[in-house]
């Protein structure tokens, strides 16, 4: 059997009508030459694109989120403020297998739905089987589950049973809300102002206060007002609906050694949505 070559000579290029045969030496020098311009920008480009190292404290230690083995996502301080989070209900399109929707005849009160796992009713008397802690403390009931969080540093979203380090109302999961911490660096001051449609106002101020190298103190608060836009023919209102919210937060952090911090917080919340009578 005889196989025919149809082109055994180098390949070659057409100048101005005369064929000059390439060599290979002047390609390899400039495959040479681009390799060794283009390999630091290689090296400097993968350092730019690595990820940075993202704490959680799911499992009641801090660790990194990599080494972390739950279904777990994280919302860090970056995040919340590019996406304009400062609660639950502005995370509800944001997580797979995760659904909050306002209680039909009282917008104060969240219905939380993790992997299909919820309560649809909000009464005193019952359990959330999607367990919500804020800087640790468990809250019992949906009733003003829907207020903002001033100085939101982290929001962690556990998917799945946790009964193991969060007790027996995690059957669908748990929601971590982190706050910040106060801290003995300098005085820090910040105050964000917000308004929109419906007469919207709202307001964020927080204050850090060291007191001495161990002893710390910051205070956060926000108030929203907003107008509503359902109106009820029966009560004779036209401000179902809105919002009229005060949440405030006062925080003391001792550290007194490097294996001991002591913490007191004190939390007020105030929602009105209009429902009432």
């Amino acid at each position: 059997m005889t196989f025919k070559c149809a082109n055994r000579f180098p390949p070659s290029v057409k100048l101005l009508g005369v064929h000059k045969p390439l060599s290979a030496r002047p390609l390899l020098l400039l495959s040479a030459l681009v390799g060794s311009l283009l390999s630091p920008n290689i090296g400097w480009a993968a350092e730019e694109l690595r990820l940075e190292e993202v704490l959680v404290s799911a499992r009641k230690k801090t660790e990194s989120l990599k080494e972390t083995p739950i279904s777990l996502t994280v919302f860090n301080e970056e995040r919340l403020t590019v996406e304009g989070i400062s609660g639950l209900k502005d995370i509800a399109s944001k997580v797979p297998g995760l659904t909050i929707e306002p209680f039909p005849i009282n917008g104060g009160s969240l219905r939380i739905y993790i992997r299909g796992i919820g309560i649809g009713d909000v009464q005193v008397t019952q359990d959330t089987p999607v367990a919500l802690y804020i800087d640790g403390v468990y809250i019992a009931r949906s009733s003003g589950t829907s207020m903002d969080v001033a100085e939101l540093a982290r929001i962690e979203i556990l998917r799945g049973p946790q009964g193991t380090l969060y007790g027996r109302n995690t059957t669908g999961g748990a929601i971590n809300l982190v706050t910040r911490r106060p801290n003995t660096e300098a005085i820090e001051f910040a105050q964000v102002l917000s308004a929109g449609n419906q007469a919207l106002l709202r307001s964020k101020t927080s204050v850090n206060l060291p007191l001495t190298d161990t002893l710390a103190f910051k205070f956060a608060y926000l108030t929203e007002s907003r107008d509503g836009f359902v109106e009820n023919t029966w009560l004779g209102r036209d401000d179902t609906n809105g919002v009229d919210e005060l949440t405030a937060r006062a925080k003391l952090n001792w550290q007194a050694s490097d294996d001991l911090s002591v913490k007191t917080v004190i939390h007020l919340i105030d929602v009105d949505n209009g429902y009432d009578a």
